[in-house]
């Protein structure tokens, strides 16, 4: 596994745990910047033998940086009516059974679904292009579009998906973690 991945996935896996137990708590409250803290520590010390010594010292570092400054800037903002790492399976679109994990799906008051996909790379506007006729566009924007299919084939009699989002996981060079919003 390549090292930018793992960090990547514990990255995914902090998120996931931490929506997961705001869920399970009864007053629907996330856990504290310390839990969270811990929990990306223990985490990341799991994988401390794919990497080494020096990748492994750099992820614990700036990973505990990152999960403190994306929790802190999001722990007032972040929707808590979601699905997390939604897996859905043999959906058929076309005639062509497809499968697939959504990072997260968040839910306004009225019940409408709107996509989330974590990336844990650096800001690549060229991979959310539009698609054009006889152009691929970008690969989050395909994505995203994936998802939206996936979702609603899943869910054929519910909402449909009106937006995605690519939620960056890297700070730009304002301290800030950007969100584009995908429009369908």
């Amino acid at each position: 596994m390549v090292p930018a991945t793992i960090f990547g996935s514990v990255l995914h896996s902090w998120l996931e745990w931490l929506f997961r137990e705001m869920k399970q708590n009864p007053t629907k409250s996330f856990g504290t910047l310390e839990a969270s803290l811990t929990y990306y520590q223990r985490q990341i010390e799991r994988k401390k033998g794919l990497l080494s010594t020096t990748t492994y010292e750099r992820y614990l570092q700036q990973g505990k940086a990152l999960v403190q400054a994306y929790y802190i800037q999001n722990i007032q903002i972040w929707n808590k009516k979601v699905d997390i790492e939604l897996n859905i399976q043999k959906v058929t679109i076309e005639g062509v059974p497809v499968s697939g994990i959504i990072d997260k799906v968040e839910y306004d008051e009225n019940g409408n679904p709107t996509i989330i996909d974590y990336k844990s790379g650096a800001i690549d506007e060229k991979k959310l292009a539009v698609i054009k006729p006889g152009q691929a566009g970008g690969d989050y924007r395909r994505q995203l579009w994936f998802y939206k299919l996936l979702f609603e084939g899943y869910s054929a009699n519910g909402p449909k998906v009106k937006a995605g989002k690519i939620a960056y996981l890297q700070a730009n060079a304002e301290g800030q973690f950007p969100q584009r919003t995908i429009e369908f």
